[in-house]
């Protein structure tokens, strides 16, 4: 039988792990902030894509927004540039 639990942010950082093996057992999870939903967490299904999850912002005004981050024109090395910094340190 498959249970939907609401958890606050601070529980469910605080009992990862519980809250891991209780969606592997195939429940679900509902993220909650100061008592407003913010995330869903279900257990992944075989054969599914990565490609097939979406990911959306908050409930506004009653509906959903997919969130498309536009793509930048930059071609840039960034492992090198990340490296280049820390050895600055």
């Amino acid at each position: 039988m498959v249970m939907t639990r609401k958890v606050k942010i601070a529980e469910f950082k605080s009992k990862l792990s519980k809250h891991l093996r209780s969606v592997r057992g195939g429940d679900e999870l509902i993220i909650l902030d100061r008592d407003r939903p913010v995330a869903r967490v279900a257990a992944y299904e075989k054969g599914t894509e990565a490609s097939d999850f979406r990911i959306r912002s908050a409930r506004i005004r009653g509906c959903w927004k997919q969130v498309r981050w536009p793509s930048l024109p930059v071609k840039a090395d960034v492992v090198r540039i990340l490296r280049e910094d820390r050895d600055k340190r």
